[in-house]
């Protein structure tokens, strides 16, 4: 419920990592999409603002913590992920847009 508040309020970005399949199931509005596939090569797109946290989400979370520890390998700080993903964004109804 925080991530979807704080992203809902502007003060978090949101990078959605599912796939192009999964992204056509639904996104949550203002997300951005950076399918984990492409994660190594577009790594530069995640802001490194410190004032704005980043959220990664995923469809569970799996994929979003593995990409977390990866990108706090690489210097990203204050990194978070969605617990339950987009499968329980879903799953509480939270608002979702095509992308």
């Amino acid at each position: 419920e925080e991530a979807r508040a704080d992203h809902e309020a502007g003060r978090i970005a949101l990078i959605d990592l599912r796939g192009p399949s999964e992204h056509a199931t639904g996104v949550a509005k203002g997300a951005q999409l950076l399918p984990l596939s492409q994660l190594s090569r577009r790594a530069g797109e995640i802001p490194r603002n410190p004032d704005k946290p980043v959220y990664l989400i995923c469809n569970t979370q799996n994929r979003s913590q593995a990409a977390l520890k990866a990108l706090q390998e690489q210097g990203w700080k204050r990194l978070h992920y969605v617990h339950g993903g987009m499968s329980a964004w879903a799953a509480r109804g939270w608002p979702m847009v095509k992308p």
